[in-house]
């Protein structure tokens, strides 16, 4: 079971080193980690027309823990 901790909605460009390392998908950096996001949630609008991301797009960030 997921128990959620936090969820905080942040603008893109406020997202921090600390939550790319949490999230645990090995980007080193924001950088990496904006890019790869970016990529996937391009990926699948596409069929929509596309979405603009920029600096201040917002964004959900949840931080949960894993129960068995």
């Amino acid at each position: 079971m997921l128990v959620t901790a936090d969820v905080k909605i942040e603008a893109l460009k406020d997202v921090s080193s600390q939550h790319v390392l949490d999230e645990g998908e090995g980007q080193s950096s924001v950088a990496q980690w904006r890019e790869e996001h970016e990529a996937f949630w391009n990926s699948i609008s596409s069929d929509r027309g596309g979405i603009r991301i920029d600096d201040d797009t917002k964004v959900v960030l949840e931080h949960f823990t894993v129960e068995r």
